[in-house]
């Protein structure tokens, strides 16, 4: 079975925060973080923590980042069969968004 992940930005509405949205097929380890127009990593959301397949959600805090372009980078690393348990395969995804 191929390991896949899709994930996006949920824009606020006035009541809700900005989140990124992330759905995994299996479990993994995920890595989130956020960087500024420059590639400049600002903050990390998650740090490599393990979470279960299913639809997963993060919020960003309001007042986190001022205006302006930034991209979120996820990383998962999906577990392997291999020798002393080696990650099998990483999937990272990097996109932009304003705020």
């Amino acid at each position: 079975m191929e390991n896949t992940l899709s994930s996006r930005l949920c824009y606020p509405d006035p009541f809700k925060p900005v989140a990124i949205e992330f759905t995994l097929q299996h479990s993994a380890v995920v890595t989130l973080s956020i960087s500024d127009e420059s590639g400049n990593e600002i903050i990390k959301l998650v740090d490599t923590q393990q979470h279960e397949s299913g639809i997963h959600k993060i919020e960003l805090r309001e007042g986190l980042l001022s205006e302006g372009l930034y991209y979120y980078r996820l990383q998962v690393e999906f577990p392997g069969k291999g020798i002393n348990g080696k990650t099998e395969s990483v999937v990272t995804e990097v996109r932009k968004f304003k705020i």
